[in-house]
């Protein structure tokens, strides 16, 4: 988790937020980094009123999109303002009172064509360190 936030691309830092699957929150519950050696520990993963946080930054659960528990990916550090989402010109509304045909009511819907992807081609290399990104995802865990 550490060096997820560290490979993190520095302006990002301040937008980012975690994404995780619900097969990771009993591990984040238990979390803990010990500081030193007198055996301080800090709890990086905090929860407010139904918010959660890790390292600061919020923490969204996926809704099983996501890998489940030790597989790729089933955390991400993302800076979503790096991502962008495309929509076609055409944007249809229909009308139809046939689901409602009795009550004299009408549905309606809205069809909508798009797609997402992030800006970057690839990550970046600094002169010192490791290569940075918009996007961190954790590696597979046995």
């Amino acid at each position: 988790i550490i060096k997820m936030y560290a490979r993190l691309y520095p302006a990002g830092r301040k937008n980012a937020v975690w994404i995780a699957s619900e097969t990771v929150l009993p591990q984040l519950l238990t979390l803990s980094i010990s500081v030193g050696t007198g055996g301080n520990i800090i709890q990086p993963f905090n929860e407010s009123d139904g918010s959660f946080s890790l390292l600061g930054r919020p923490v969204l659960f996926s809704g099983g999109h996501l890998p489940v528990l030790g597989d790729a990916n089933d955390i991400m550090l993302v800076d979503l303002s790096q991502y962008a989402i495309g929509l076609r010109k055409e944007m249809r509304v229909e009308r139809s009172p046939v689901p409602q045909w009795t009550t004299d009511q009408m549905s309606y819907r809205v069809i909508v064509r798009a797609d997402g992807q992030g800006t970057w081609s690839s990550a970046f290399t600094p002169d010192n360190g490791d290569t940075m990104s918009w996007v961190i995802g954790l590696g597979a865990r046995v």
